[in-house]
């Protein structure tokens, strides 16, 4: 190991004790340091260029989430990041051919279930679900929100985002990320009530 990996396992572990301290900027350096690694994982991985980017941001989310319990050595967090994403590529691999497998077997009865009229009751959930979307949505800043519209209203991958803002690529997935961060919780507590 030279002297660039010593400096590197020094810093990392400068931002895990951040990290673990709550420390925004730690967190930032993680992610700017280690995102690109995970985008050419994913790419490799032949899954959808959308699909990597949600489960890259789900992963840092989980980080951000995690950071007091998590136990991590020195140098593992790249390993940490990597196996995290394989684990969550092949879940998602996994998902896709358990649905396709659901699909052939009961086509006919998922035709018949869309064709369906909705539920009286789902309109009121509907728009009870929009209000609460709506007031969280209300205590975010306006790129926040514009990234929310972009990306999920519009579907519309980072590297647009990014243009379309005037911010760097890194920017919006960092922003996409303190977004679920501030939303799960939200819908989380919205849904437990419905049960």
């Amino acid at each position: 190991m030279g002297p660039h990996d010593d400096r590197h396992l020094e810093r990392e572990m400068e931002w895990l004790k951040g990290l673990k301290n709550s420390d925004l900027e730690s967190f930032k350096q993680i992610f700017e340091f280690y995102v690109v690694r995970l985008r050419r994982y994913a790419v490799a991985s032949n899954i959808p260029a959308d699909v990597g980017e949600d489960i890259i941001q789900d992963i840092f989310v989980s980080l951000w989430d995690r950071r007091v319990e998590l136990l991590l050595s020195k140098g593992n967090l790249g390993t940490y990041l990597i196996g995290a994403l394989h684990k969550k590529i092949l879940q998602h691999n996994r998902n896709i051919g358990l649905r396709a497998e659901i699909f052939e077997k009961f086509s006919e009865d998922v035709r018949d279930l869309s064709s369906a009229a909705p539920r009286p009751d789902s309109y009121l959930l509907n728009a009870e679900l929009k209000a609460v979307f709506s007031r969280a949505l209300s205590e975010l800043s306006e790129t926040q929100r514009q990234i929310v519209a972009l990306r999920w209203g519009e579907e519309m991958p980072f590297s647009r985002i990014s243009e379309i803002l005037g911010i760097s690529e890194n920017a919006a997935m960092l922003h996409a990320s303190r977004i679920k961060s501030l939303l799960r919780p939200i819908l989380q507590r919205y849904f437990k009530g419905l049960k």
